[in-house]
């Protein structure tokens, strides 16, 4: 291949890495994280118990792309929450200042807004077990802790990863979809 080509095919390959680095990560449910609201400690294996997987998503206040895609995000943990998929959003931070961001960034998202909104730990972080680099991000876990989607929520992989969990669930229509 000629060198001018490796800016085409770095993402695949990263991709790839990824997939294959997250084969070995197995996600403990015992795990407990602070409530972004609360700040009481709650159990992903609480979150999970019954369900038919976890879905984790990588978010800050201080992205633009995070505060643009929310309402497409609530729509799809809405979805997935009805079709019995836990939904956690991560902050990665406890700062004050992204927690008032972070509040000011769901609230037009109502009083509830869907899934669990908690704060990554820093002892065991999630983002760094998950290596997560961009935001925002999915990862979907199985309730065996096993990784089966990591990675940029657009991509169709996701789609397909949830699939494989329930064949009745649709992707819905985001923002610029209703739009037209």
């Amino acid at each position: 291949l000629s060198p001018r080509q490796a800016s085409a095919f770095a993402p695949h390959v990263e991709r790839l890495r990824l997939q294959e680095a997250m084969r070995s990560v197995k996600i403990d449910f015992a795990i407990k994280l602070a409530s972004m609201n609360s700040g009481d400690a709650v159990s992903l294996e609480s979150l999970v118990s019954g369900k038919k997987a976890l879905l984790f998503h990588f978010w800050a206040p201080m992205s633009r792309e995070c505060e643009a895609s929310m309402p497409d995000f609530a729509a799809t943990a809405q979805t997935l929450v009805a079709k019995g998929i836990a939904v956690v959003s991560l902050l990665p931070d406890d700062s004050p200042k992204t927690l008032t961001d972070a509040r000011a960034v769901i609230r037009p998202l109502g009083e509830k807004p869907p899934g669990s909104w908690l704060i990554d730990s820093k002892d065991k972080s999630l983002g760094e077990t998950l290596r997560v680099q961009d935001i925002p991000s999915m990862a979907l876990v199985s309730t065996d802790g096993r990784i089966l989607f990591n990675g940029d929520p657009a991509d169709d992989g996701f789609w397909e990863a949830l699939k494989k969990l329930d064949e009745g669930i649709i992707r819905p229509m985001s923002g610029s979809d209703r739009k037209e």
